[in-house]
């Protein structure tokens, strides 16, 4: 079921989650310079039911709403997890969508219908349809 769509910073890559293998699969974008490069397995998720909405920041990492995880997982350009942001106790744990805007990244949760604004030091990239 792939849900999610971002692309890389650098715009060589197209990033997908498939919700239903748990899964961020990376596939060439059609400018790619590197014509040898494949779609492959970008990143797999434990626990939760899959990944959904995604955001890039300006430096290449990945931010992944992890749906039924209440958290939101961070993963650089290479495909390495670097850090998971989870939301307060208490807070439901259906992460949809997230955004970045003016220092923030804000996440929206489909089961309580929260939207949670948290302060962060990375900027993200806008949106593709933004540019």
């Amino acid at each position: 079921y792939p849900n999610g769509i971002a692309i890389s910073a650098d715009g060589q890559r197209v990033y997908i989650s498939e919700f239903g293998t748990n899964r961020i699969i990376s596939v060439p974008s059609k400018n790619a310079k590197d014509q040898r490069e494949i779609a492959f397995a970008f990143a797999q998720f434990e626990g939760g039911i899959g990944p959904d909405g995604l955001a890039v920041d300006k430096e290449g990492n990945l931010y992944v709403a992890h749906f039924q995880a209440g958290e939101i997982v961070v993963i650089d350009a290479s495909g390495f997890k670097y850090g998971m942001i989870r939301l307060p106790e208490g807070a439901g744990t259906f992460t949809t969508n997230l955004t970045f805007h003016n220092g923030y990244l804000y996440v929206t949760e489909s089961a309580k219908n929260e939207v949670w604004r948290i302060k962060v030091k990375k900027e993200g990239l806008l949106p593709y349809g933004l540019q």
